[in-house]
């Protein structure tokens, strides 16, 4: 075989690889997509209450350093006031989004301090916790 005829073979090999990468790829992003809308509808028929946020509160949640320096992420926690067959519950519940900056989650932590929230449980695990709120609050 000379060189002429194996260029065409590693032509196709390279398509089949990109094809192979563009199709996983988007299986991934699929299945992600449709695990969140799995637990976003379970969640809907938690139980549910109205509730304030009467403080937050940032943690760590990740921390990595290079030679180019460093970064640490943070997560938001709200302490949510709500009433639950009329006894008055406050808990400490993660904000569900992507872990951020300092500054970012002190912006929100400003923002949702006294606003208004719905907070979600699991009936058969009361422990498994959600809250929703607005990512923009009313102004106060």
């Amino acid at each position: 075989m000379n060189e002429g005829d194996q260029r065409p073979r590693n032509g196709h090999n390279n398509l089949l690889g990109v094809f192979v990468l563009v199709l996983g790829t988007i299986l991934a992003v699929s299945g992600l997509l449709y695990l969140k809308q799995r637990t976003r509808l379970a969640r809907a028929n938690w139980a549910n209450a109205a509730g304030t946020v009467e403080d937050t509160r940032t943690r760590l949640v990740s921390q990595s350093d290079s030679k180019y320096g460093g970064r640490m992420l943070y997560q938001v926690e709200v302490l949510a006031a709500f009433s639950v067959n009329g006894s008055h519950q406050e808990r400490w519940i993660p904000v569900e989004q992507t872990p951020k900056t300092l500054t970012s989650t002190q912006y929100e932590q400003a923002q949702w301090k006294g606003s208004k929230c719905v907070v979600r449980w699991n009936p058969s695990n009361p422990r498994e916790m959600a809250v929703e709120l607005h990512q923009f609050p009313e102004p106060r």
